[in-house]
């Protein structure tokens, strides 16, 4: 389950696909709390005290969705919400599967490394330890030979 619905954590959470809210049993009830937007495009959301950061920032199964070409805007849309001691856990597919699945963005743990480096994201002191956690205690299918996860920080 979400840890931060479960736990009536102040988030928001913005979705490309305008389906995925409406259609997930564990987020009933928190529809109010997420945005639909183009991730093609930059996302800097703000409020009546300005640019909002974010303590934790998540992106499960979602920049495998996005073309190669956007992966970037997105990366930097996460960037622009983050400040020195914000924590980003990131999951990617690392394959291609039998159906249609609109995974567009498949790549190596090192080029997901590099274009999180170049966007200025580094791993976690931690992040072994995180990782493992995050394969153990999940509510998906995520296994480390069809994902990849990552625990970032701003460099």
């Amino acid at each position: 389950m979400f840890p931060y619905v479960r736990h009536r954590a102040d988030y928001i959470g913005l979705d490309g696909n305008p389906d995925f809210v409406q259609s997930n049993i564990l987020l009933k009830g928190a529809e109010r709390h997420f945005l639909q937007v183009d991730l093609r495009q930059p996302v800097r959301l703000s409020n009546w005290e300005g640019p909002v950061k974010a303590d934790l920032i998540c992106s499960f199964e979602v920049l495998e969705h996005i073309p190669e070409e956007y992966a970037g805007t997105v990366i930097d849309s996460i960037r622009a919400h983050a400040h020195p001691r914000t924590r980003v856990y990131l999951t990617v597919s690392l394959k291609h599967r039998l159906m249609d699945d609109g995974h567009v963005t498949v790549k190596s743990r090192p080029w997901w490394t590099a274009k999180f480096k170049s966007h200025g994201f580094v791993p976690c002191d931690d992040s072994h330890d995180m990782i493992g956690q995050m394969f153990t205690n999940h509510p998906f299918n995520w296994r480390p030979f069809s994902t990849h996860a990552f625990y970032l920080r701003p460099e």
